[in-house]
């Protein structure tokens, strides 16, 4: 018994001294200093435009529930065209429509 509480002690010091001699150096970085370069600047909307209201329902739903993006304002019908607003980091993705009669490169 006192020679397992003797070992158990001298493993405890080992562990000890080698969490100092062998510890690795940390590197502080201070995250005011840091340069970021944001991909998207100068751009607060996104429009995105679908050929029907059911794609405008479905495009809404994946932003909202599937990735989880806060919203910014729900589902409003503007004459004949549906909007809705999803916050994206510094940036609103509107899904709108029905555009029908755009063609796109």
């Amino acid at each position: 018994m006192i020679n397992s509480s003797i070992s158990h002690c001298l493993t405890l010091i080992g562990i000890i001294i080698c969490q100092y001699n062998f510890a690795q150096v940390e590197t502080f970085k201070d995250p005011i200093r840091l340069e970021t370069t944001p991909i998207i600047s100068g751009v607060h909307t996104l429009s995105v435009h679908v050929r029907d209201t059911i794609s405008q329902d479905s495009v809404y739903q994946f932003f909202v529930n599937k990735l989880m993006l806060p919203i910014y304002y729900t589902p409003v019908m503007y004459g004949q065209k549906k909007y809705a607003g999803i916050y994206a980091g510094n940036m609103v993705i509107e899904p709108c429509g029905p555009y029908q009669n755009i063609d796109y490169a």
